[in-house]
């Protein structure tokens, strides 16, 4: 029994021993690239700095004067930009894409304009709220070491086709997905969602009825009173529709979005990065 308590107690200084020995050798890594990193800054040369305060809080990531000062370049300079990347955008979707930049994200996408702007604004506003939550909740998100990939399809079709060929996923169910594998957020435009279907066909009937009776008021004024209930129904069938794609669009953007920020700014781990 004394044997073992020796034992014991001569394992438990050794251990007290190696922990001692990796925080000074720590310590030391650390003012090594803080200093380092300082010299950087000092030369201008922001990014390689930046990166120099990453590998600090790799390290330790409650160091208060790396966090503060990797904000701080963050701020005054803003994402990087990623020319590699755009290129391999290019290669990748050619003919009949757009990209455009945001703050935080290079927007890849075959739809309106007008519904990207909308996308762009709503994934801005998810990546500040993210940071001021997390923030709030007592985490460290890191600044972003290069925009973020959003695909936007205009169809569902080629949304689904996209998965099935990229991620090797189904994707029937869900209007946008976040993929560790490519790090990028897909998502189709819900205006052509296979849910609101009916709604476009009773659309349709509506239009042509109004048409119809438009023809048959000019002829018989009796059919005036039918014409308008029928224009107060497809407005009504429109207002539901445009709400519903808007409401779809903006739920799933924040959404997915959430995702891709957490695995971007360093609160989660990619399994495949």
């Amino acid at each position: 029994m004394r044997n073992r308590i020796i034992s014991s107690t001569f394992l438990l200084a050794l251990l007290g021993v190696v922990i001692a020995a990796a925080h000074a050798t720590d310590a030391a890594r650390i003012e090594a690239l803080m200093d380092h990193a300082r010299r950087l800054a000092g030369q201008k040369q922001f990014a390689q700095a930046a990166n120099t305060y990453r590998r600090v809080l790799s390290i330790d990531p409650d160091h208060a004067v790396a966090y503060r000062n990797i904000w701080k370049i963050d701020r005054a300079l803003g994402v990087p930009d990623n020319p590699a990347l755009r290129q391999q955008l290019a290669r990748d979707f050619g003919e009949g894409f757009f990209l455009s930049a945001s703050e935080h994200y290079l927007i890849l996408y075959d739809g309106r304009h007008s519904w990207a702007d909308s996308r762009a604004r709503t994934l801005e506003m998810a990546y500040d709220q993210f940071h001021d939550q997390m923030r709030k909740a007592g985490f460290k998100p890191v600044p972003l070491q290069h925009r973020m990939v959003c695909l936007m399809f205009n169809t569902h079709d080629d949304y689904l086709a996209y998965a099935r060929e990229v991620d090797r996923i189904e994707h029937n169910w869900s209007s946008g997905y976040y993929s560790q594998r490519t790090n990028r957020v897909s998502f189709f435009n819900i205006h052509y969602s296979p849910q609101l279907k009916d709604t476009v066909l009773e659309i349709q009937k509506l239009e042509n009825e109004v048409q119809r009776l438009v023809g048959e008021a000019a002829q018989d004024k009796r059919q005036q009173g039918r014409l308008n209930s029928t224009r107060a129904r497809l407005s009504a069938h429109r207002r539901a529709y445009e709400r519903a794609a808007a409401y779809g669009n903006i739920q799933q953007t924040i959404h997915e979005a959430a995702h891709q920020i957490a695995f971007n700014s360093g609160i989660q781990t990619r399994a495949s990065a």
